[in-house]
Formats: C-alpha cells, sequence, structure tokens
C-alpha cells in the first residue's frame, strides 16, 4: 500500500496541559479542558503529566502538537512557549510584563478582585473591624492580592490592615522554617477580634494561636484565597476557604484554544476572561460573630440559630430582650441593616449552603432554610442571583 501523502494524513490532534497535577486547583482545570473535548466531542489528544507545583513544566524538546493550555508563571516561559509557534491559552493569573518576545496570551483565571471583596464582606457579615494580611515575602503575585484586599476593605470604610511577611519557600507555599513564636507574638500585638486573610499561610496561624493561647475563632477569625479539603482540613481547626470556579476556567481555555485551532482570533476584549468565585467554604476558623453590642451579639445568635423556623422580627427583639424598634435602631446602627434584612439574609446563605452540600429536593431545601414557601425562595434568588434554586445547584456542580 503506498504511503499516505502529506495531505492526506490525520490532522494533528494533540493538546500539552503544562499545568501541575498536585493541587485542587489544577486538577480541577484539567477536569473542565476534559469535560469541554468531551461535550463538544473535539478530537484531541490531552496529554498530561504528574507535576508538582513548583516545577517548571515545560513542553519536551522538538514536540510539534497542535496547541497548548498551559499555566504559566514566569517570562521565561511565555517566550519559550511563545517561540514554538504553537496556540497557547494561559490559565494563570500571574501578571508578567509582555514584549515582543513574551507576548500576553489569551488567559482565563479567577477573578482575584471578587475573591478578597468576598472575604471583605464575610468577616464583616461577622462583625469583625480589625484586620490582618498575611504575605509570602517576595511574591509579587501576594502582593497584588493583598492590595485587592486592602481596597476592598477601603471601600468598605476600613482604613487600616496589619501586614505580616512570611518567607517564601516557594510557588504558594511559606517556608518551613516560619517562626512561629513571632507569627503568635504578632498576632498578640494585635487588636482583637482580630480577621486575618491570606494567601497560603493558613495552619502556621493555627500553630501560632494555640501556641501564645489565642482562641480560634473567637479571637482570631483565619480566612485563606482558596479552600482545599486537604489543607484546609487537615488541623487543629478546618480553615476556611474561597470556592473558585476552577473546572469552569478549564472549560472556557478550551473553548479559547478550540477558537485558536479553528483559525479565528479571539477578541481583544476576550484575551483576558476572570471567572467569579463560587463563594465562601465557611469552617470552624470563621464559624464566630465579633460584635461587642451585646444586643446585637444575642439577637445575631438567635436568628443564626432559629432562622429555619421562620422567626419573625418580634421573636428575635423578645429575645434580646427589647422592643421591636430597639432592635432595629441597634441592628442600623452596628450593622447598616435591619434585624428583618439579616433574617432574610441567613435563610438565603442557609440555603445556598445546602443546595451545594446536599441532595434535598428543593421544597425540602425552602423548608429546611425557613422559607415559607419553595416559590417564595425561588424568587429571591431570581432576585439576588438572577437564577432559579435548581439552576444555581447546577452551575455549582458543574463549577466545583
Amino acid at each position: 500500500m503506498p504511503a499516505k501523502s502529506p495531505a492526506s494524513r490525520a490532522p494533528n490532534r494533540d493538546v500539552a496541559l503544562l499545568i501541575d497535577t498536585s493541587t485542587r486547583w489544577a486538577r480541577h482545570i484539567i477536569l473542565g479542558i476534559n469535560r469541554y473535548k468531551s461535550e463538544m466531542r473535539t478530537p484531541w489528544n490531552l496529554l498530561v503529566e504528574p507535576h508538582g507545583s513548583n516545577e517548571t513544566i515545560s513542553l519536551p524538546h522538538g514536540w510539534r502538537g497542535a496547541g497548548v493550555i498551559a499555566a504559566i508563571h514566569t517570562a521565561e516561559s511565555a517566550g519559550e512557549l511563545h517561540r514554538s509557534g504553537l496556540p497557547v491559552v494561559n490559565v494563570s493569573d500571574v501578571h508578567y510584563p509582555p514584549t515582543p518576545r513574551t507576548p500576553a496570551f489569551p488567559r482565563v483565571c479567577t477573578d482575584r478582585r471578587v475573591a478578597c471583596e468576598l472575604a471583605v464582606s464575610h468577616f464583616l457579615d461577622r462583625g469583625f473591624t480589625h484586620f490582618a494580611y498575611i504575605d509570602l515575602e517576595g511574591s509579587g503575585w501576594d502582593r497584588e492580592t493583598h492590595g485587592f484586599f486592602t481596597a476592598a476593605l477601603r471601600q468598605a470604610g476600613i482604613a487600616t490592615c496589619a501586614t505580616y511577611k512570611a518567607r517564601n519557600r516557594a510557588w504558594g507555599a511559606p517556608d518551613w522554617s516560619i517562626d512561629i513564636d513571632a507569627l503568635g507574638a504578632w498576632l498578640l500585638s494585635l487588636p482583637k477580634p482580630l480577621a486575618v486573610f491570606s494567601w497560603s499561610v493558613g495552619r502556621e496561624v493555627i500553630h501560632a494561636c494555640r501556641r501564645v493561647g489565642l482562641k480560634v475563632p473567637e479571637e482570631v477569625a483565619l480566612l485563606l484565597l482558596a479552600y482545599d479539603e486537604i489543607f484546609s482540613e487537615v488541623g487543629h481547626v478546618p480553615i476556611s476557604g474561597i470556592l473558585h470556579a476552577w473546572e469552569e476556567i478549564g472549560y472556557q481555555a478550551a473553548a479559547r484554544l478550540d477558537q485558536l485551532l479553528a483559525g479565528k482570533r479571539i477578541a481583544k476584549k476576550n484575551m483576558r476572561t476572570l471567572i467569579a468565585p463560587i463563594g465562601v467554604r465557611t469552617r470552624q476558623s470563621t464559624d464566630t460573630l465579633a460584635i461587642v453590642n451585646p444586643v446585637v451579639t444575642t439577637a445575631l445568635g438567635f436568628i443564626r440559630e432559629n432562622a429555619a423556623r421562620q422567626i419573625l422580627v418580634e421573636d428575635v427583639a423578645h429575645h434580646a430582650g427589647v422592643s421591636r424598634r430597639k432592635l432595629e435602631r441597634h441592628f442600623l446602627q452596628v450593622l447598616g441593616r435591619t434585624p428583618a434584612d439579616q433574617i432574610r439574609h441567613v435563610q438565603f446563605e442557609q440555603a445556598k449552603t445546602l443546595l451545594n452540600e446536599s441532595n434535598l429536593a428543593i421544597p425540602d431545601v425552602a423548608h429546611a432554610s425557613g422559607f415559607g414557601s419553595p416559590e417564595y425562595m425561588a424568587t429571591v434568588f431570581q432576585k439576588r442571583l438572577g437564577l432559579s434554586p435548581l439552576k444555581y445547584r447546577k452551575k455549582l456542580r458543574t463549577l466545583a
């Protein structure tokens, strides 16, 4: 049989995934890419190998595939991929200065600015007024995240945020030799109750608090930029973290690469696509209230424990030992919202949690959250999120 001519050969379908496989976020990005491949029936051969988060992942010398999806952390890696001449989509939000030799590739990544706004809202909902951020020393990416966090605080009327710099052993990892005593002394020196936000310095904060006798979360509440089911859960105190739509990032990155492989251009406005985080996974490290007003503290605790029973504002006022009018005045002064707003907020958040973490039917979620009916719950979800409860659940399970 004669050999096939070059024109008759099957098209190159190899797509390299230069993404580590050791982290939750990276694995879910890969799952999102594979989901796009399956749903769109693209004939790609996805090439991925086990790699750690601190490895520099490069194309094999002389490799000639169809395209690349990569988490690009350095200008050197960007330059190498540019020289390959292949279509490339970036799934990292690490900034490197674009030059003719290291151009900006189409990028799909998480929206850290929105994540920091979520973090501030999470703390403010619990009444915190004192804040701190723990940087990884020498990390420009973490310094930028710190800036997003302090900007969100300023937008909320909070002018100050304490800062601690931890040594950066490698990409996203604090040094194992971090001085726990120094960290504990710093935490002791700050006003309480204290809300601490960090990219990845989590368990070290818990250790430092235990060493100096600080209670978590009553005196120090801790929230991480990203929730990880291993690193957030393994320890003396489970750590709250922000849930990001990693799988959706992978899915959208695959869609951009598919567009490039089809010979289409990506519009300038779509060169950087930011995917908003899903929400906050609340664990013990932030499961507290930081209100010094005894009336509001008592009322908030009662609402949190009883909102599912369809309580009224009068019930809350009676439990707090004040009139409804006085209760509303206290809430407006301390929280800037009414007790009725708080009841609806707690019911709404409880419904979101049940939709995400349980398989309860929609009417059962409405009942367990304190909504009078599934129809009323649907109205609230549509107003706040633009989605029905069922569509919200499906979206979460697609993104997570």
